[in-house]
């Protein structure tokens, strides 16, 4: 029976880091839209800073999350990232992540990337 689920360890780092970077971005949602108390905020943005220093370190100085060219992990990271700078512009990560800098100013310069940069968006009821 043929495996179903990649299994291959270039596999298994793209699924890792890229359920890091979705489970980021589901902490700044979570951190602006519902809890107001200053406690559980601090700490949702504890985990956001153990989880950039974690893609840091993950990243290296190398210039693709996984193999040599951009994939699964390098788009859910950027995407993460762009949500943070949307949902969280106090939390300063490039101030301590250089190495997401550098990654981040790679995959922004990308014409798909850059084309869907996420904004603002206001929500009007609809009646």
């Amino acid at each position: 029976m043929a495996e179903t689920f990649p299994t291959t360890p270039r596999a298994s780092s793209a699924i890792r880091v890229a359920a890091l970077a979705l489970g980021l971005a589901a902490i700044g949602l979570a951190t602006r839209n519902t809890i107001t108390s200053s406690d559980w905020i601090g700490r949702q943005l504890r985990k956001v800073e153990a989880g950039t220093r974690a893609l840091e370190d993950e990243l290296g100085g190398r210039q693709w999350f996984v193999g040599s060219a951009l994939g699964l992990a390098d788009i859910a990271v950027g995407c993460m990232l762009g949500y943070l700078d949307l949902r969280l512009p106090e939390f300063d990560w490039r101030s301590r992540h250089a190495n997401l800098v550098g990654f981040s100013e790679r995959i922004f310069s990308r014409p798909s990337f850059a084309a869907t940069v996420p904004e603002t968006q206001e929500i009007t009821e609809v009646r």
